[in-house]
């Protein structure tokens, strides 16, 4: 075989060659970019991972924050003890001559009526009924209970907007919500009805659907305890 012959052969078999050498470069490219997907893609799932535990903890802490605001709050917690007790005496900032002197709260009017005598006296049940006219005690309860719902329907926007979720506000609430909702014996129903047609009358929607309408789904009895 002379030379001419030789270089034909060795043509004849460059091509496949060349083919051969371009498909495994090829395939070693794709191995390499499937590697670099995978290892992008595992990143990226950590760095969800991370994200979504840094959020978690955002959102713990902006509940707590929250949550702290309305219990260190001296109007809500003389709410919270006022609608706790059926009968105990608060200063509520009635004085006589310039001296201030306790106001007895009882949950119902009929509980006022038993106390009478009592130099400062008023029922929730009566303070948050409509009237023409309110004592000065059943003004400031009023404006207590105001106070009270401003945090409620707050919570409730929160609760709308998805800024926090049923289940990571309902622990820190979870005995006064199911005082509202008529789960407590101690608690005088009727101060109960009153509050709701006191929500009702005076457009605190936001306040009745987060007493009401919520939690259904929460490990959670609103029965009256046996």
């Amino acid at each position: 075989m002379n030379h001419l012959e030789l270089a034909k052969l060795a043509a004849s078999l460059v091509g496949p060659l060349v083919t051969v050498v371009g498909f495994w470069f090829i395939w070693q490219q794709l191995k390499n970019t499937n590697l670099q997907i995978e290892i992008a893609g595992k990143g990226l799932e950590a760095s969800n991972r991370q994200n979504k535990t840094n959020q978690d903890w955002k959102r713990a802490e902006f509940v707590a924050t929250e949550i702290k605001a309305f219990y260190t709050d001296p109007i809500v917690a003389r709410v919270l003890q006022m609608i706790d007790y059926s009968a105990r005496r608060y200063d509520i900032g009635i004085k006589d001559d310039d001296k201030s002197i306790l106001t007895k709260v009882t949950h119902s009017e009929r509980a006022a009526v038993e106390s009478r005598g009592t130099a400062s006296l008023v029922s929730i049940e009566a303070a948050l009924r409509k009237s023409d006219k309110y004592t000065k005690e059943e003004a400031i309860i009023r404006d207590h209970f105001d106070t009270f719902l401003y945090y409620i329907e707050r919570f409730e926007r929160f609760l709308k907007l998805g800024l926090i979720s049923e289940g990571e506000i309902f622990p820190y609430l979870r005995y006064y919500i199911r005082l509202f909702q008529g789960g407590m014996r101690h608690v005088d129903a009727r101060m109960l009805e009153s509050f709701k047609a006191y929500l009702r009358d005076f457009h605190f929607e936001d306040a009745a659907s987060f007493f009401y309408n919520r939690f259904t789904d929460l490990p959670f009895s609103a029965r009256v305890e046996e």
